[in-house]
C-alpha cells in the first residue's frame, strides 16, 4: 500500500510546487481463515448408527431363526437353510456381532444358531472335528463330472435333500474307495440300488450306491484307490454314482475333501 504526502517548497519566480513523498509500507498477508474443528464424536456417531442397524437387522434374523427352528417340520427347515446360506454369502454375522463385546458375555450361543460359531468360541469336540475335515483328503470314487451338489433341496417342501454328490460319465467306470477302511455293509434298496459302505475309522464313513456290480465284501479291508465296483446305469442312458461322506454320523459334503488332483470334474 503506498501512502503520498504532499509538501510544499519555494522557488523563486515560481509558483509553489506541490511534491509527493513515496511511503512503502509492507503489504499484510492474507487473513487466515478458522475452520472448525471436527470432534471425535461427531465422526462416531455415524459409525454407531449403521452398526446399531446392522445389529438390529441380526436381532431380527436371529429371532425369526430361533422361531422357525422351534417348528421342526420340513417347510422351516428348508427357511432355515435359505436363511443361512444368505448370511453366509451377503454378509457376515459375526464381524458385526464380533464389534459388540456384551453379545459374546451375555449371550454366547447367539452365534450357534447358524452354525458359524468362531474356533475361539467352540468347544474342544468341535475344534476337533473341523480340523480333522480339513485335514482329511480323499480320492475320487470314480471318473466323470459332478451333477448333482451337496444340500441341493429336490422337494420345495424340503422332504428330499442331497448328502452327497452325484458323479455321471458317458462311459461305464469303475468304483474306487476313497479312502483306507473295512467294508462294514453291503446290499441293494430301492431308493439306493446296490451300495458299499466303508468304515474309515476317527468317525469317518462314505458311501457309495448306485452301483451295478460289488467287489467287495463286508469285513474285507480297501486300500484308497482300489475298485470295489462298478457304476450302474440311470435313467437317461449315462452312468451315475452317488457319492456321501460323514462324520461322526453327519453328513458332510465330500467335494472339498477330494483331492484336486483326482478324475472328477467339478
Amino acid at each position: 500500500m503506498e501512502i503520498r504526502r504532499s509538501v510544499y517548497t519555494k522557488t523563486r519566480g515560481l509558483r509553489p510546487v506541490r511534491r509527493r513523498l513515496r511511503i512503502d509500507l509492507p503489504v499484510p498477508g492474507g487473513v487466515r481463515r478458522r475452520l472448525p474443528r471436527r470432534s471425535y464424536n461427531s465422526d462416531k456417531q455415524p459409525r454407531m448408527a449403521i452398526l446399531s442397524v446392522r445389529l438390529a437387522v441380526s436381532a431380527v434374523i436371529i429371532i425369526v431363526v430361533l422361531l422357525l427352528k422351534s417348528i421342526d417340520i420340513p417347510a422351516t427347515r428348508w427357511a432355515v437353510d435359505r436363511v443361512r446360506e444368505a448370511i453366509t454369502y451377503d454378509f457376515s454375522i459375526n464381524e458385526t456381532l464380533g464389534k459388540l463385546k456384551f453379545v459374546s458375555k451375555y449371550i454366547p450361543n447367539l452365534q450357534a444358531v447358524f452354525g458359524q460359531q468362531d474356533m475361539e468360541t467352540q468347544p474342544p469336540a468341535e475344534q476337533e472335528s473341523s480340523e480333522d475335515i480339513q485335514q482329511s483328503i480323499f480320492t475320487a470314487p470314480a471318473e466323470g463330472k459332478v451333477a448333482g451338489l451337496f444340500g441341493e433341496v429336490y422337494q420345495e417342501d424340503g422332504s428330499d435333500r442331497n448328502q452327497g454328490i452325484d458323479i455321471i460319465s458317458q462311459e461305464q467306470g469303475w468304483v474306487y474307495s476313497a479312502a483306507d477302511g473295512q467294508v462294514v455293509a453291503t446290499g441293494e434298496e430301492e431308493s439306493y440300488g446296490k451300495y458299499i459302505k466303508i468304515d474309515h475309522g476317527n468317525g469317518w464313513v462314505s458311501l457309495y450306491s448306485g452301483c451295478s456290480e460289488i467287489q467287495v465284501e463286508v469285513g474285507s479291508s480297501v486300500k484308497q484307490g482300489d475298485r470295489i465296483g462298478m457304476m450302474g446305469e440311470d435313467s437317461s442312458g449315462n452312468y451315475r454314482l452317488h457319492f456321501e461322506t460323514w462324520k461322526d454320523e453327519q453328513p458332510v459334503d465330500p467335494l472339498p475333501l477330494i483331492q484336486e488332483g483326482s478324475k472328477v470334474i467339478r
